[in-house]
């Protein structure tokens, strides 16, 4: 009996022993898997973190990229900005237009006035011209390169302008360069006249207002030249006022020749007149045209009072202020 029970427990302890290895053997596996699992998780995990950097870094690149060639395509056309600041049309397009010097032929002019000179304005200098509005330089080369081809188109770019002042601009009509509705001027015309004139400009609302006084009423004196200016800009207020959009170019006084200097030596001290037309110009807004190097170099094209000039000079002298102020239809 006691060896029976000897071999029981025996074979008993051997179960227990063979069922804790069983059971620690299990464990082991169970632990050994877990941390297998942890690791290939682990993996997975710094591999996808890895990959979503990789895609971020892209996606920046790409986004950095993308944005770039945005700003190329959004960026403003610097010919456009030029034109809109107003530059001149070789700055402003970078293109250059087959404009001619000029467009009549003096040698072949039909009139001609012989022995007129200029020796008066021997030190006169031609003032720099002032523009005070924006325009379109490509489209101004563009049409000034037409009228090289055809000067005819020239009064085209007139047709929305109304002339205001004395005989000197009144000679356009004179020569039917322009129409009648076109022109506010008069034989003998001051700017004390301007009021009388200033409602035929308002009721035409034109684009262009090209205003020529003085040689009716200046003295030659120092002060005359400042309150000459003066004048001129206060009769022309009204017009401001009542058409603010209008583009107003105030032309200098046009030179006379000697023969009318030495009969009225006034007629001799413009250049000062023009300095002060321009300095006001620029204070007050407006835009300033002088052509004097056109008209000293041909004394010829004047009449014979030195003062007024024939049809050539009229029609170069109209082209020359489209070519430096920029007028175009």
């Amino acid at each position: 009996m006691i060896g029976d029970h000897r071999i029981r427990v025996g074979t008993l302890k051997y179960k227990v022993l063979s069922l804790i290895i069983g059971i620690a053997l299990l464990v082991g596996l169970t632990v050994a898997f877990i941390i297998r699992k942890a690791d290939t998780r682990l993996s997975d995990d710094s591999l996808t973190a890895t990959q979503i950097a990789a895609t971020q870094i892209a996606a920046t690149q790409a986004d950095h990229e993308g944005t770039g060639s945005d700003k190329e395509s959004e960026r403003p056309d610097e010919t456009e900005s030029a034109k809109d600041s107003g530059g001149s049309s070789d700055s402003a397009s970078n293109k250059i237009y087959n404009i001619a010097d000029s467009i009549v032929d003096f040698a072949t002019a039909d009139d001609k006035t012989e022995g007129l000179t200029f020796d008066a304005y021997e030190h006169a200098k031609q003032q720099d011209n002032y523009i005070a509005y924006e325009y379109d330089a490509d489209r101004s080369g563009k049409f000034l390169e037409k009228v090289s081809r055809d000067p005819s188109l020239l009064w085209s770019a007139y047709e929305d302008t109304v002339f205001l002042g004395d005989s000197i601009i009144r000679s356009l009509l004179d020569y039917a360069l322009v129409d009648i509705n076109q022109m506010a001027a008069e034989v003998g015309s001051m700017t004390s006249d301007i009021p009388e004139l200033a409602w035929q400009v308002i009721d035409a609302n034109p684009k262009y207002i090209l205003v020529l006084y003085g040689l009716n009423e200046i003295d030659g004196s120092d002060d005359d030249a400042y309150y000459f200016a003066e004048r001129l800009f206060s009769q022309l207020e009204p017009i401001r006022q009542a058409l603010p959009n209008a583009r107003i170019i105030i032309l200098a006084i046009t030179p006379c020749c000697d023969n009318a200097i030495a009969s009225q030596a006034r007629l001799g001290t413009i250049e000062k007149y023009n300095i002060k037309l321009r300095e006001k110009c620029v204070k007050e807004g407006l835009s300033f045209c002088d052509c004097a190097d056109l008209f000293y170099e041909h004394p010829e094209q004047y009449g014979a009072d030195g003062i007024h000039f024939h049809k050539a000079l009229c029609i170069e002298w109209m082209y020359q202020v489209a070519k430096n102020m920029h007028i175009y239809p």
